[in-house]
């Protein structure tokens, strides 16, 4: 008898995709894109001896569900042997490889926005720098300028930068969004970027000795930027609450939401469905 699998909590965290020029941003566009990275096949260096590439690829009208496989390259000959303290000749085979790690991701044209199960074995650095190489060739083939991947940011990183009393300096980097930006003032700035053909701005302010920056009216130019970088950019800040130093970087602020008993059938439905919630 077929043991049935239970159902299994999933954190998730999520990306921001977005394909400039600002004319390729209907859900069609996406799906080439990924259609195209799937077509190439290729596998790509990233980092700390390690490689990534794409094993399996389905998709639906609503969702693109693929896994990418990680694993450790092992270059020569020549181990170091404990037993007897020596560098010995030692070969393996060429197509087994160690440290072998299997990611699941979920993305969801309409959306634009990559979900990916955040579990054990992920690394997040390799991770974008796979999807940055693979973005890059497949925009370079379809014709399109560039594409950005961005980490969503939480609200509690965004708050976090607000929640300073008085800021010292201030960096952020942002680019222009695929039209689903809520705060008016950011959208009008979001709309200039797009006007101007400006793919993406970084500005760094710095206080005057005695008079640091404030980001009390929120619908200024430096806080509707901090709300822009929340799902097209960062921020990082230095500053301080009361007397306290505090830097804030919401890289370091990800956004996590987790999926409580999912079925194994129901994971790409359940993933769809809190996507479309929330974005």
């Amino acid at each position: 008898m077929e043991k049935k699998e239970k159902p299994k909590d999933l954190r998730l965290r999520f990306y921001n995709v977005v394909i400039h020029p600002s004319d390729k941003h209907k859900p069609e566009y996406y799906v080439d894109l990924f259609d195209k990275i799937h077509q190439q096949g290729r596998t790509y260096d990233t980092g700390r001896e390690k490689k990534t590439k794409m094993r399996s690829y389905e998709k639906s009208n609503d969702w693109i569900s693929f896994t990418l496989i990680n694993y450790m390259i092992l270059d020569g000959k020549d181990w170091y042997d404990e037993v007897s303290d020596k560098i010995v000749e030692h070969e393996v085979e060429a197509n087994i490889h160690p440290n072998g790690k299997e990611w699941n991701l979920v993305f969801i044209p309409e959306k634009h926005r990559l979900a990916v199960v955040a579990k054990r074995g992920v690394s997040w650095p390799e991770l974008s720098h796979y999807l940055n190489k693979a973005f890059c060739d497949a925009a370079e083939a379809l014709g399109y300028d560039e594409v950005k991947l961005t980490q969503e940011t939480s609200q509690e990183g965004i708050d976090e930068v607000f929640s300073l009393d008085a800021i010292d300096s201030i960096e952020i980097e942002v680019s222009y969004s695929n039209n689903d930006t809520n705060d008016i003032t950011a959208a009008l700035i979001d709309n200039q970027f797009k006007g101007s053909n400006i793919s993406s701005i970084k500005t760094k302010a710095v206080g005057t000795k005695g008079k640091p920056i404030t980001l009390n009216n929120k619908n200024d130019y430096i806080p509707s930027l901090v709300k822009l970088s929340k799902h097209n950019g960062y921020t990082k800040a230095k500053g301080k609450v009361g007397n306290q130093s505090k830097v804030v970087n919401t890289k370091d602020y990800p956004k996590i939401e987790i999926l409580k008993k999912v079925q194994p059938q129901n994971m790409l439905q359940a993933i769809l469905g809190r996507v479309m919630s929330i974005f």
